[in-house]
């Protein structure tokens, strides 16, 4: 942790995990989604414990973290074909499957667009799910309505790709990158491509950020930072 121009370390012994895959900041608590389960510190009171909701995730790797605007936390876990959704103030734990409409594996990043649906993707040319989260609390039958899952958003069809990426921006529009289909743009309403033959999309992107004038941060494997204005990408000598 790097606080007042200085770091702290935590021991292996403490974090129980040496590999941590997702970071997730809700209130005043840091959740880490680790190789070995879920580990949460407490920012206040500096202390770090395992926090293992109703002993779901024990010895676990957990793949991604994610908290929705209705304070629910989502939680991938490597090679599986479940996601769960665990509910904070009422600390209650609801497990999505393939009966439930969750025709998924691997699932590696999670987020949310400026109309509620959740997205999920994969790194297994499973493509884009989407989640709607119900209307009503119960079904006709008067069973718990989950909500549904979909392979669409407003009749559009997403490429069935390998994802490796997604990241929300301020404007709500959410960047993805695949393998095949390289750095998209989703604006709410329509895709933009940026085109293989173009510059930034003969990399693999592993990282974007939008600074506070709007310009945006791709981090490339092999060949730096580029920065895009919104309408040329310039790559950034390091």
């Amino acid at each position: 942790k790097y606080c007042n121009k200085e770091f702290t370390f935590f021991e292996r012994e403490a974090l129980k995990s040496i590999k941590t895959n997702s970071l997730l900041i809700e209130s005043n608590n840091l959740w880490l989604g680790t190789d070995e389960g879920i580990i949460k510190y407490k920012i206040e009171d500096h202390i770090l414990r395992n926090e293992d909701p109703d002993k779901f995730f024990d010895k676990h790797n957990i793949s991604f973290l994610y908290q929705d605007s209705r304070q629910n936390i989502w939680i991938a876990i490597k090679n599986e074909t479940n996601v769960y959704r665990y509910d904070l103030p009422r600390k209650k734990m609801n497990t999505f499957t393939k009966n439930d409409g969750f025709y998924f594996y691997n699932c590696n990043s999670i987020v949310e667009d400026e109309k509620q649906n959740i997205w999920f993707t994969s790194a297994n040319d499973t493509g884009i799910i989407f989640y709607n989260y119900p209307k009503t609390k119960r079904t006709r039958n008067k069973k718990l309505n989950k909500g549904t899952f979909t392979y669409k958003i407003d009749n559009i069809d997403f490429p069935a790709d390998n994802y490796s990426y997604t990241y929300k921006d301020k404007s709500n529009r959410i960047w993805l990158v695949a393998y095949n289909s390289g750095l998209m743009l989703w604006n709410g309403n329509e895709i933009k491509y940026f085109e293989k033959n173009n510059e930034i999309s003969k990399h693999d992107v592993s990282s974007i950020y939008q600074d506070h004038q709007d310009n945006i941060w791709i981090a490339t494997l092999k060949n730096g930072i580029y920065k895009y204005n919104g309408v040329f990408f310039k790559n950034i000598s390091l």
